[in-house]
């Protein structure tokens, strides 16, 4: 299989993972940790691959950006 139907998928700004379109339809492959539930899973189109990692996104709260810019301290 070549590279040529492989797509990042990015949501929000941040790379939520890959598309790869397989003899069935398309495969996800999670990039961040915040899609991971969504890795391996298949999806006829690759409007509905986006539509469930834009929704997974808006329910997944990791709480980690907020720590992001504090010093230890001392």
């Amino acid at each position: 299989m070549s590279n040529d139907g492989i797509v990042l998928i990015e949501i929000a700004g941040e790379d939520a993972g890959l598309a790869v379109p397989d003899n069935v339809g398309i495969r996800f492959f999670s990039g961040s940790a915040r899609f991971h539930a969504l890795d391996g899973r298949r999806f006829a189109r690759l409007s509905e691959l986006r539509r469930a990692a834009t929704d997974h996104a808006a329910t997944v709260d990791l709480g980690l950006k907020g720590l992001r810019g504090l010093k230890r301290a001392s």
